[in-house]
């Protein structure tokens, strides 16, 4: 167990044993106040000699400074990303809504596992966890529909929105219908083959967003598929296909509006300045 340090201590370890460079150390202790100590961390470990066999030191020039901008730059990219994945979240919500809707019309057909691909454990688990979240939920519209425990009146364009993207996703992926991924992927102008997984990608990426995760030198917990079209992916950007790019690629594709398509230009913008942070993001080396 490591002992408790306060957060001057915490500024003398980085400068006076693993040898970070800090100019102020006020400035350094009042960042670390309101930034945890481990995310801080978390960025810093890929200026370090080998933390993994336990060798924390820094590599001679590494600077306090150039971390926390590799902190803001993600903090950056986080919100930028927001606009277009909620542009596409709303979308994909309205219309699976119509479209289920218009084949099961106002049962709660998703509520029942034999409208699934198979029924093994983790479908029934995955339904539970969705009339959990009906129950739960405060929504005065779920409310109007549902019955104490009874849930079998609330309709999909009732439960969509309340439930999560990913619950959503998974709908999309999972449903046992004829068609209805293939009427999504075709509003969409998109390849039918990958839609699914896209969307499963993106609402991992939304939540990775929603709760500050690094991005930085990180691999998507969901892989998203590169585009079937080879046309379609930039010949003058490297990438790594486990990274965040195809995600962007993606996200580039499914937009509609002027103000998504702004924030995508511009981190398509910065991901072309070939600093430490874009190569970070383009070819990440995964967690270190």
């Amino acid at each position: 167990m490591k002992p408790f340090k306060s957060t001057n201590q915490l500024v003398e370890l980085l400068r006076d044993e693993r040898g970070l460079e800090i100019d102020d150390h006020d400035t350094a202790v009042s960042y670390l106040r309101r930034t945890n100590y481990y995310r801080f961390t978390g960025y810093s470990r890929y200026f370090q000699l080998d933390p993994a066999c336990g060798n924390n030191k820094y590599r001679d020039g590494t600077s306090f400074e150039q971390i926390t901008e590799l902190i803001r730059r993600d903090d950056e990219l986080r919100m930028q990303l927001f606009v277009p994945i909620s542009e596409v979240e709303m979308s994909v919500r309205a219309r699976f809504a119509h479209l289920a809707g218009r084949k099961f019309g106002d049962e709660s057909f998703y509520l029942r596992a034999e409208n699934y691909i198979s029924d093994t454990p983790e479908t029934s688990k995955r339904i539970r966890d969705i009339a959990i979240e009906l129950r739960e939920t405060s929504s005065g519209m779920v409310r109007h529909y549902r019955d104490d425990e009874d849930l079998s009146r609330i309709p999909i364009w009732v439960a969509v929105e309340v439930l999560s993207f990913g619950k959503l996703s998974w709908m999309v992926e999972s449903l046992k219908v004829d068609g209805l991924r293939e009427e999504l992927a075709d509003f969409f102008g998109y390849s039918r083959a990958p839609f699914p997984r896209v969307l499963h990608s993106l609402s991992a990426l939304r939540n990775s967003c929603a709760h500050h995760s690094q991005l930085w030198h990180r691999n998507l917990t969901i892989q998203c598929p590169l585009p079937l079209s080879k046309r379609e992916r930039p010949r003058d950007i490297v990438f790594h296909e486990h990274g965040l790019y195809p995600a962007i690629l993606a996200l580039k594709k499914l937009v509609k509006s002027e103000v998504s398509r702004a924030q995508l230009a511009a981190i398509d913008k910065s991901l072309r300045d070939e600093s430490t942070y874009a190569a970070g993001l383009l070819t990440p080396e995964g967690v270190r």
